[in-house]
């Protein structure tokens, strides 16, 4: 099986020793992801931080560890009455990979070579399928959710063939109605994925775009 690790501070992924893209970064670079000139780095750090907050306390509550007493956890109590909602409206069950929740695994494609983490990979009751779960903390969904989502599934069939086609973007609130979802299903997301990862390997190949890592 080939090796792929993660790099925790800089979001760079390697297979075998090479640094691969990941998906955030190719999106970002082929202008596919709203730009965030208009914030100051004082509020970019906020937002990016109060996201790998939520994420964390997801991932801590689905492998049941969470302590709702801790600051952490009171920091983003409002996202996390959110997940909890949707957890139980929808009935999201998560999946398991080689015994651990599949929840925050980095994947790789070892044919297209890129690298991605989906947040929780489910099987969503309300739906009766089965697919990965982007959790967000922002303002409002986006459309490059569903071409991040397509190549997450992707690289989820390589691990789990049996998995469906749902592919659901989950947008957490910290005030009622506390969370609202998104179903992307546009048929041409898993080809656009692809089409554009060629674009980007074929600009670093040729020198015209530099690589920066990415998730």
């Amino acid at each position: 099986m080939p090796e792929l690790e993660l790099e925790p501070e800089s979001h760079r992924y390697t297979l075998d020793g090479v640094q691969i893209p990941g998906c955030t970064a190719v999106l970002a670079a082929m202008g596919c992801t709203p730009g965030f000139n208009f914030l100051t780095p004082g509020e970019l750090e906020y937002y990016r931080s109060r996201g790998t907050a939520v994420h964390s306390c997801v991932e801590m509550s689905v492998k049941g560890h969470l302590d709702h007493r801790s600051k952490g956890y009171r920091d983003v109590r409002g996202y996390m009455i959110g997940w909890e909602r949707a957890q139980n409206d929808l009935g999201i069950t998560v999946l398991k990979l080689n015994g651990e929740p599949f929840v925050e695994i980095p994947l790789c494609h070892p044919t297209y070579r890129y690298g991605v983490k989906p947040d929780v990979v489910a099987y969503v009751e309300a739906f009766k399928d089965s697919g990965p779960i982007e959790v967000k903390a922002t303002s409002a969904h986006a459309p490059a959710t569903g071409i991040q989502l397509g190549s997450q599934l992707i690289a989820i069939r390589h691990v789990l063939p049996d998995i469906g086609k749902l592919r659901v973007g989950l947008r957490l609130i910290p005030k009622e109605p506390y969370y609202d979802m998104k179903i992307y299903d546009e048929r041409s997301d898993e080809a656009t994925w692809i089409s554009l990862l060629n674009s980007y390997n074929w600009l670093v190949r040729h020198k015209l775009l530099r690589t920066n890592g990415g998730r």
